[in-house]
């Protein structure tokens, strides 16, 4: 199967967009942990911290959006992917039967 400049920029862009919301979801939860900390040492006032807290919330919850290809576009390249690759189904106990020891 042949795909497209456009097709492999999108898969590109789809793989650096995963390792970076991965490495950023490790520093939203190092930063959700010590805010909750500060907030129950009383370091931190609680309003403030609630604020601070939602919109890190928010944040995650739209850095895959903010920071990937569009989401339609994935789709229709996997679409593309599948319905032009030869996929077959296998009986799983086939599967389990022919498989080497």
């Amino acid at each position: 199967m042949q795909l497209t400049e456009k097709e492999l920029a999108t898969i590109v862009q789809a793989e650096n967009s995963f390792s970076r919301v991965k490495n950023r979801q490790v520093v939203i939860l190092v930063v959700v942990t010590l805010t909750l900390l500060a907030m129950l040492s009383g370091i931190l006032n609680t309003d403030l911290g609630a604020y601070f807290l939602f919109a890190v919330v928010l944040y995650a919850i739209l850095l895959p959006k903010i920071s990937g290809p569009p989401t339609s576009d994935v789709v229709a390249l996997l679409t593309k992917m599948r319905s032009k690759a030869d996929i077959k189904k296998i009986d799983p106990l086939i599967n389990v039967i022919s498989r080497k020891a």
